[in-house]
């Protein structure tokens, strides 16, 4: 199913997007789905001090720093937010925002729409 973002900025620590969703077919026996949505750091590091990886700097990709569910879709229905999340946690210069449709009962992912933060 198409998910689209739209209309990012960041307004100091708090992001604000426009999400939107085509229908929730039927067809697929899905009765309803959550719209989620994530923040995360496109990349980061972090400097061991203890242990068997002491002293070595370890480099990490999509780190999800806020989750947060902002609506849900019916069988049938679309879906269309404005949504504000606190990018507090965020790099905000590395910003990658992710939105998601995903089946309440089951879990299994309809859609999903990737961007990063246009600095």
């Amino acid at each position: 199913m198409p998910v689209a973002l739209c209309a990012i900025r960041l307004e100091g620590h708090t992001l604000l997007a426009h999400v939107e969703s085509g229908p929730l077919i039927s067809a697929a026996a899905v009765n309803s789905a959550n719209v989620l949505f994530a923040l995360a750091d496109d990349s980061d590091q972090s400097n061991v001090r203890r242990g068997e990886n002491a002293g070595r700097i370890l480099k990490h990709v999509a780190v999800v720093r806020s989750w947060t569910q902002v609506g849900t879709i019916d069988r049938g229905g679309t879906f269309s937010k404005d949504v504000k999340i606190s990018a507090e946690n965020a790099n905000q210069r590395n910003l990658r925002i992710i939105a998601i449709v995903q089946e309440t009962a089951g879990g299994r992912i309809l859609g999903v729409s990737s961007t990063r933060l246009a600095n």
